[in-house]
């Protein structure tokens, strides 16, 4: 299984399989924003190095749950990511 197909899985197929299509699943207008900042791009990391990703921040509701590991290695960032949740 692809990269891509394992993301596309456990993000916009659980959504349906869960009856939350179109609700949940995806980035796009009208959708709760959940998701994760990942310290790197799992596309294109090779696939055995996939494990060495680290979660840097999580959002929920569009709201940041947890930016501390963003905060300490890119403050600035972490200003970009909230701004763009927030407005």
């Amino acid at each position: 299984m692809s990269v891509g197909d394992a993301l596309t899985a456990m993000t916009a197929n659980a959504a349906i399989q869960l009856g939350q299509g179109g609700r949940f699943g995806e980035i796009a207008p009208g959708q709760r924003a959940d998701f994760t900042i990942l310290s790197g791009n799992p596309m294109e990391t090779p696939p055995e190095q996939l494990d060495h990703l680290d979660v840097e921040a999580t959002i929920i509701n569009g709201q940041p749950a947890d930016l501390r590991p963003l905060w300490l290695s890119r403050p600035g960032l972490t200003l970009r990511v909230v701004a763009s949740v927030l407005f």
